[in-house]
């Protein structure tokens, strides 16, 4: 491979990336030759808050499945070769991380207050499981720890772009778990965080107009690995069915037609913490207690 093929296959693959994506696609792709080792590196820019996976096919090679972390990274290099064709590509991306393993196991609190009480329904009108919670409390409250994403931006899948963004009354909050694994929060009133806030398990997110009852929709889902390879344009994730800690009936998956009422405990909130950090919060919660007598 000499020197001005790589400038040619650089040239033109950069030419057709750049004609495929749009200003507020979630990920750039960029390539950087070398001219010295005749490699090209492909460059993604993630411009949200969470993770992607980025799909890359260069004409007859066998497609790469890469994780695009927020920021500017290296994805891949290639060394170009005489015989790789110059525009034989496919390229996409999907919101989520498929070399993580959701925890479904992991125990929600319920978006409202501590002791107040709501009851839920099944929304049948979407593409995944999603559950609408009625409630007396003013305030929405994030159910896991983690942090939001960029719902403006953009990818290949149904999940990955705010479909609520001219509406006056609708809102929506997308806050991405350490798991992999996404609560969809979608509500009427006026949002408290935004992309790139870090939020905790029971830290306010939203209030609502003042009502009667107020109403918000709640999903758990992930970026399922058996959907994106199968690369034609669809759904990509997976829902299920996420367990609650309740007050009146322990740790459950909800049902139709019951109340619950909202449980929060340090057993709740450490759940995403690592030993060391349990500790921590263990000792510094003894020590406030200590300071406080």
């Amino acid at each position: 491979m000499n020197k001005l093929s790589l400038i040619c296959f650089t040239l033109i693959f950069s030419a057709n990336i750049f004609a495929q994506q749009a200003i507020n696609n979630a990920v750039q792709i960029s390539t950087e030759p070398d001219y010295e080792t005749g490699r090209v590196s492909f460059i993604a820019n993630n411009q949200d808050f969470c993770d992607y996976v980025v799909f890359v096919k260069l004409g007859n090679a066998a497609p790469r499945f890469e994780t695009a972390s927020p920021g500017k990274h290296e994805l891949f290099s290639v060394k170009v070769t005489s015989g790789m064709a110059y525009d034989g590509y496919q390229f996409a991306m999907y919101r989520g991380n498929i070399d993580t393993k959701p925890n479904i196991d992991f125990a929600y609190r319920l978006p409202i207050k501590q002791n107040d009480s709501l009851s839920m329904e099944v929304n049948e009108n979407t593409d995944g499981y999603q559950m609408t919670f009625s409630f007396y409390s003013d305030t929405l409250y994030a159910s896991r720890d983690g942090v939001v994403c960029d719902d403006k931006l953009k990818d290949y899948t149904a999940k990955g772009h705010q479909k609520f963004g001219d509406n006056r009354i609708l809102k929506q909050i997308t806050i991405y778990h350490n798991d992999g694994t996404f609560g969809e929060y979608i509500f009427g009133g006026k949002q408290l965080v935004y992309a790139g806030y870090k939020v905790k398990m029971g830290q306010p997110i939203a209030v609502f107009r003042k009502d009667n009852i107020n109403k918000a929709s709640f999903a758990v889902y992930f970026l399922d690995k058996n959907k994106i390879e199968d690369t034609s344009i669809g759904i990509k994730h997976t829902h299920f069915r996420p367990f609650f800690k309740t007050i009146n009936e322990g740790k459950v998956r909800l049902e139709e037609d019951k109340i619950y009422l909202c449980e929060f405990n340090d057993e709740m909130f450490m759940q995403d913490m690592n030993k060391s950090q349990q500790k921590k919060f263990l000792k510094d919660k003894q020590k406030n207690e200590k300071n406080k007598k």
